[in-house]
This record gives structure tokens, C-alpha cells and sequence, in this order.
């Protein structure tokens, strides 16, 4: 099974990198889910999927190529492997950074293809642009709930939720709510916010 490719750039986020690689997604829809990323450590591509690291001990340090690497680093070596080998999920990747290790959260890029993006009536192409990238704020215990929405979820709500109600779905500090997503992509409506008038 494809595994999604985790790249750390920041050695401030080593200790988070081994807490999200080490995450048990127990109510992820997929086997394994205990092995849910390739570990981006050279920016050689590894022949077989057994050549990356999927989890680390307490006490197992790892190093990597992309410390330092900005985010079009990370997607340009995406674009580059993800078709030369079997056991790499396509188009999407995972950024542990600076911020990670603070607050806990990760950045998901996900990449459309030319001519993936779909018409909604009245609105137009959703996404707006294809051949491009787009990024999501999240805390890492939901990464496979995005994942799932984003790869296997109805498109009639998720796109609509993902790419045109991005503001209100997201908290104060741009992360992805997953309750109102999930509230969203489940075809129903968010609560009215109370009013700021006295």
C-alpha cells in the first residue's frame, strides 16, 4: 500500500517527527494504519518501501537531506519520484517544520493535476486552478481523516469544504477545524455563530 511521504524541515522538529511517525491512527479506514508515512531522509529516492523508516525508537535519532528545504523542495522531489516507484501516495506529501514543534500541527500539500479539478454549478472550476499546489494547517492525529475525505470522500462536499469554505472551517490560527469539516463534508450545515451585538 502507497504510504504518504513525511518531510521534516526543521531540526527544532525532530521530537515531533518521531511522535507523529510514531501516531496509531486507530480509527484510520486503513490496514496498517500503524505505518501510515515514508520517512524523507535523502533525496535519493529509496528502491524498495522497506528503505524508509516508518516509526523511530525513543532513542533513535534520524538525519535528513530536506532540513533546511523550503516546501517547493519537498514537492518538486514528489513530482520527480512519485511515479518511478509503487509504495509513494501520489500528489499529497506532509511538511513537519519550525511550527510543528511548537503547536503540534503539520502542513499538508496536496497537488492537482492538470485537468483534475471539477465544475460545480454556479461556481466554476473547484479548485480554481489545476497544476497547482494547496495547503492545509492541521493538527497531525487528523492527517488521515484529511487524507480520506480528500482522496476517497464524496466530491460534491468535500471540494466545496476544502477549497471554498477554507475561512470557516479554520480557526484563528489558520488550522483546519475537523469537526466542522467533517460536519461539512457529511452534506450538513455549521451552527449559526452567535451574534456580536449585545
Amino acid at each position: 500500500m502507497p504510504l504518504i511521504m513525511l518531510f521534516c524541515v526543521s531540526e527544532e522538529a525532530k521530537d515531533f517527527v518521531r511522535t507523529a511517525l510514531n501516531y496509531d491512527f486507530n480509527e484510520s479506514p486503513f490496514p496498517n494504519a500503524s505505518e501510515f508515512y515514508h520517512l524523507a531522509e535523502s533525496r535519493v529516492c529509496p528502491q524498495t518501501s522497506d528503505d524508509f523508516k516508518h516509526a523511530l525508537n525513543d532513542d533513535e535519532d534520524f538525519t535528513s537531506d530536506f532540513f533546511g528545504a523550503s516546501k517547493q523542495d519537498c514537492q518538486d522531489w514528489l513530482l520527480a519520484n512519485q511515479l518511478q516507484v509503487d509504495f509513494i501516495e501520489r500528489d499529497i506529501l506532509v511538511i513537519a517544520d519550525a511550527r510543528s514543534a511548537r503547536d503540534n500541527t503539520v502542513l499538508i500539500t496536496q497537488y492537482f493535476e492538470p485537468g483534475s479539478c471539477l465544475p460545480f454549478e454556479g461556481i466554476g472550476m473547484v479548485p480554481a486552478k489545476d497544476d497547482t499546489w494547496y495547503d492545509f494547517r492541521v493538527d497531525y492525529k487528523v492527517v488521515d481523516q484529511v487524507h480520506a475525505h480528500l482522496f476517497y470522500g464524496v466530491w460534491e462536499t468535500v471540494f466545496p469544504t476544502y477549497y471554498l469554505r477554507r475561512n470557516e472551517v479554520s480557526d484563528e490560527n489558520g488550522v483546519l477545524d475537523m469537526q466542522k469539516v467533517t460536519t461539512l463534508v457529511n452534506g450538513e450545515e455549521l451552527a449559526p455563530q452567535p451574534s456580536s451585538e449585545n
